[in-house]
């Protein structure tokens, strides 16, 4: 089953002089299904604390979410509720939507004082949560996850047919390898990669405003330390005190949702290692472990329960039985078997030892000889 707790013991942080080569992900443990992160400072070209999710789309538990709808919605007025990103995945968590890792997303409208409260606002890119559409496009290019799981980042798509989430950000930083050139402007920043398979998202946050500590980067660079971790094209978002990202704990003390990175969410410049401040922002984007409500091993979304199994994610079964057919085999089983869940008939072999196929082998000779004596006395008694 799914890992819930953060391993943060095991995670790779350690100095690197700069972003250049390929980032080797083999050596970093899953912190949650499909889920891996790494922490990184450098000294070149100033002191730098760099921190990046690599989330596996292929991982059949892994879900991405993105801030809904305020209930006052308004199109281009109050589209959302500004909130922390810590505060985005609490409320996911008691809703019932289990998210583990989050970053802030888009930039929004107007920024109101104080910086933590949350207000209603207005997004300034496409946004879509669960299919519903929170934000209209503007032109901003989007990070965009279809319902079958396929992932892009694109300036624009002709319709939002099949969309299931998409936040926006200012502008690419990373197309088809090659970074974009930029200003020198050093500021917090988060980024959002994709590889050039489609498989892997890359979710960056680069700490910053801490003279002497971590004191930022630019987009240029961010496209730049995309590409080092894995992205072929990337996109620059909302940045400044708004960048943070956030994770789930289950060792860790009060809810467990905890800070990865080191947000100035208050905005202002400090000299060395000062507190971390939190600003509510106006979208953020998490990844959610998907529901298993039966414990059969498949998520519940995948279990349409139809009773006709189609493929892997669309089985067919009940996703309130963990044996829908009856047949004394789990679901899951079943499916990692290649047998169907909903025909009781369907049973896959189970596997055996050396040792096992040959006791089965024994007893079923002796079964043949008793059943051969059995049918020679049958065959005397009708003589």
């Amino acid at each position: 089953m799914r890992n819930k707790a953060m391993i943060i013991g095991l995670l790779s942080f350690f100095p690197i002089s700069a972003q250049e080569g390929n980032y080797d992900w083999s050596q970093v443990l899953p912190s949650h299904s499909g889920i891996q992160y790494t922490s990184t400072t450098v000294s070149e070209p100033r002191p730098i604390e760099i921190h990046c999710l690599r989330i596996d789309s292929h991982n059949k538990w892994v879900r991405f979410t993105t801030t809904g709808r305020a209930d006052a919605y308004v199109e281009n007025l109050s589209e959302t509720v500004r909130k922390t990103t810590r505060n985005f995945m609490r409320e996911s968590r008691e809703n019932g939507r289990d998210v583990v890792v989050a970053i802030n997303g888009d930039g929004f409208q107007p920024w109101p004082a104080p910086f933590n409260t949350e207000t209603l606002t207005d997004l300034t890119g496409l946004a879509v949560s669960d299919g519903v559409l929170v934000s209209p496009p503007t032109g901003e290019p989007s990070f965009v996850v279809f319902d079958d799981h396929t992932m892009t980042v694109t300036p624009g798509l002709p319709n939002l047919g099949g969309v299931r989430t998409a936040v926006s950000g200012f502008s690419f930083v990373l197309v088809d390898g090659a970074t974009v050139p930029a200003g020198n402007d050093l500021h917090p920043r988060t980024g959002i990669g994709i590889s050039e398979d489609g498989r892997f998202a890359y979710f960056l946050i680069v700490d910053g405003r801490r003279a002497g500590f971590s004191e930022g980067a630019t987009t240029e660079e961010v496209g730049a330390w995309l590409r080092h971790f894995g992205a072929h094209n990337g996109l620059n978002m909302d940045g400044g005190g708004s960048s943070t990202l956030a994770a789930y704990d289950a060792n860790a003390a009060g809810d467990g949702v905890i800070l990865l990175s080191h947000p100035v969410g208050n905005g202002i410049d400090c000299s060395g290692n000062c507190g971390a401040t939190e600003r509510a922002n106006g979208n953020n984007t998490g990844v959610y472990l998907a529901a298993d409500e039966d414990g059969d091993q498949l998520p519940d979304d995948y279990e349409t329960n139809t009773g006709i199994f189609v493929d892997n994610a669309d089985t067919g079964t009940n996703p309130n039985d963990a044996d829908s057919d009856d047949d004394g085999v789990n679901d899951g089983t079943e499916v990692a078997l290649g047998s169907d869940p909903n025909d009781n008939l369907d049973t896959p072999p189970l596997p055996l030892s050396p040792w096992s196929w040959a006791l089965l082998a024994f007893v079923l000779s002796l079964a043949g000889s008793a059943a051969l004596r059995c049918i020679g006395q049958r065959s005397r008694d009708y003589i």
